[in-house]
């Protein structure tokens, strides 16, 4: 089976808590002429791994709490060609 090379390139927007007892939020825009199931995988791989898929995909602002519980969740979002939004949340546990 031959080798699949692809490049990806991620921005950093946003990282972490921006205050005290925040839920810890993280944006990436990311770029790559690879389908969106293949986006998605690398970033949940490598990226910023999570497991749960936000239910509201295209509404999701960042902001953690109900439904979601303790788990940490994320979205990607397609907003232009080839560039999309990863955001992942991990809810503050103190």
């Amino acid at each position: 089976m031959p080798e699949k090379t692809f490049l990806i390139h991620w921005d950093v927007i946003r990282s972490g808590q921006t205050r005290p007892y925040e839920d810890s939020i993280f944006e990436y825009k990311i770029y790559s002429d690879r389908p969106e199931n293949e986006v998605e995988r690398f970033c949940l791989e490598f990226v910023r791994p999570s497991k749960v898929k936000a239910k509201d995909n295209d509404k999701f602002d960042g902001k953690c709490g109900f439904p979601y519980g303790l788990d940490s969740y994320y979205s990607l979002q397609k907003i232009g060609e080839n560039i999309y939004r990863y955001l992942v949340c991990y809810p503050y546990t103190g």
